[in-house]
């Protein structure tokens, strides 16, 4: 992901007089790259591949959300709440590093006894850990430096746990008795520590159906779980959101306590502290069919004061142009090119 400014604290008079900022990028296939326009501009045109050759790219316009990136050492968030014998967790991670046997959540009872417990295997498999004790693996489904959407249901009556992974079920156990009830959420280490990215934790007291564990990938209840079906059973979400591009909430997340947006078990961190980077959304946003598919040399224009743009290329590495203009003068009309850092 590359992060490009434009705009009149960092152009100055080079916008002001008229000139716009023009960006020519090449981008490989499957790749995003953001653009992050945040003083003024009037006008901002995409043209998608220079060579014609039919490849296709996608152009959302995401909220420019955030997410926590987890210390390296032991660090881990960790939070309690009523013990829930029928639940649901979710959350988006990322993998930013060399993938390892890690644990990336733990759901405990009242005790801090370890009941559900999910990590990485090895290079790029997911294991399900249940009581501590039985264990149930995936086979490759992970990749670096790309952001999961994780959704585990639990339901201690019929002693069944399912795991979904950007909203497909990829592991089931229901041979195994759970010995206890949830009452505690731990996020990152307790044994081997996940180093990597989180965003948008959600927990709920009732076990979401499929259709439901994919609206939180997929749909309804992505971006704010509240707009989700069975939000009367949201009992918590974490956002990881700082505040850093907007206020989206009155209380922003810092690097030791996470809020909880809809109750009052808010995460604390046991020892450091967290950062906050770019978080999920502006890729996220293209599995939400609300993206604009340019194929040829087709272009989008839409007027904007401020904005942030995500590309996503698809089809082969191909060359496409993104301009921003303070006065809406055409790019036809300059000289060159502006200014970006």
């Amino acid at each position: 992901m590359n992060i490009y400014k434009a705009g009149l604290n960092n152009v100055g008079s080079y916008l002001v007089s008229g000139r716009p900022w023009l960006k020519t990028s090449t981008i490989a296939d499957g790749a995003i790259e953001f653009y992050h326009l945040p003083n003024v501009a009037k006008e901002i045109t995409i043209r998608n591949d220079h060579q014609r050759a039919g490849h296709n790219l996608s152009v959302a316009f995401p909220e420019p959300r955030r997410a926590v990136d987890m210390p390296d050492g032991d660090e881990n968030f960790q939070g309690s709440f009523t013990e829930l014998e029928t639940l649901s967790v979710s959350l988006w991670f990322n993998f930013n590093y060399a993938l390892a046997t890690i644990r990336m959540l733990d759901l405990r009872d009242s005790s801090g006894n370890s009941i559900v417990r999910i990590q990485s295997k090895s290079a790029n498999e997911l294991r399900l850990a249940i009581n501590n004790g039985a264990i149930v693996n995936t086979g490759a489904v992970l990749v670096r430096d790309t952001w999961f959407q994780l959704t585990v249901t639990i339901n201690k009556s019929t002693d069944t746990v399912l795991v979904y992974l950007n909203g497909s079920q990829i592991l089931s156990s229901t041979s195994t008795a759970l010995s206890d009830g949830i009452a505690q959420i731990r996020l990152g280490a307790g044994g081997t520590n996940f180093d990597g990215l989180y965003s948008d934790a959600t927990l709920f007291n009732t076990d979401l159906s499929a259709p439901e564990c994919a609206a939180l990938f997929n749909g309804v209840g992505n971006i704010d779980p509240r707009d989700h079906s069975k939000s009367a059973n949201l009992v918590s979400w974490w956002a990881f959101e700082d505040n850093h591009f907007k206020n989206y909430f009155d209380i922003a997340d810092t690097g030791t306590t996470i809020q909880d947006r809809v109750g009052s078990n808010n995460l604390t961190i046991d020892t450091g502290a967290a950062t906050f980077t770019l978080g999920r959304h502006y890729a996220s946003i293209f599995n939400e069919n609300r993206s604009h598919l340019l194929t040829g040399a087709d272009e989008l224009t839409i007027e904007a004061k401020t904005t942030f743009v995500a590309v996503k290329c698809a089809g082969g590495n191909l060359d496409y142009s993104i301009h921003a203009s303070l006065t809406g003068i055409d790019r036809s009309r300059t000289q060159g090119t502006g200014l970006y850092d």
